[in-house]
């Protein structure tokens, strides 16, 4: 299905709902408020002539550098596999003072763990997440470091210990590992 005809289904459903269109790579580029994206994302998996059954990635981008508001970006690329076979990326602002936005998880299940790395990389919410934890920092970890204003070189190293270390408290915070050879290799 060609772009064009993707767009005019979607068009015919949303009207002027506040859907910006464009194209990034032979793929159309779906532009939605928040406020819809949830409802977007059901509409585009389950119209019979679309089917984008898979969210093949989902990420987030801070436009803090461009000084663009919203300032946060979330990304959804979508695929129709099975008799279909298109691509579709459908983009939602997050502002920065209101950080969340609605979970797409129950629309696919891999969307949880996806929705999981942006919360703890950028520090989106994703409202009626079933299970929104920290996926790569540590749990301890304060801050979101994929964010344009995340200090860069803040701190003394990004190993933690725990208070049992036999090194803790030499400084406080995070403080790098060092390991001593004793004896012959």
């Amino acid at each position: 299905m060609e772009n064009a005809e993707i767009r005019k289904i979607i068009e015919e459903a949303y009207g002027a709902r506040g859907l910006e269109f464009g194209e990034q790579r032979d793929r159309l580029v779906v532009r939605a408020p928040r406020e819809i994206i949830h409802e977007l994302c059901l509409f585009l998996r389950d119209h019979a002539e679309l089917q984008f059954n898979y969210l093949s990635d989902m990420t987030a981008y801070d436009l803090l550098d461009l000084g663009l508001e919203p300032r946060f970006e979330v990304i959804y690329h979508l695929y129709s596999i099975g008799e279909k076979y298109h691509r579709i990326i459908v983009k939602a602002g997050v502002p920065e003072d209101d950080c969340q936005i609605a979970t797409v998880s129950d629309v696919w299940m891999c969307a949880e763990f996806a929705e999981c790395e942006v919360w703890d990389m950028y520090g989106i919410r994703f409202e009626n997440h079933p299970n929104l934890y920290r996926l790569i920092m540590h749990e301890d970890w304060e801050g979101h470091p994929l964010r344009k204003d995340f200090p860069l070189g803040g701190s003394t190293s990004f190993y933690y210990k725990r208070d049992t270390h036999e090194y803790a408290g030499e400084p406080q915070g995070m403080v790098p590992r060092i390991r001593m050879q004793k004896g012959e290799v």
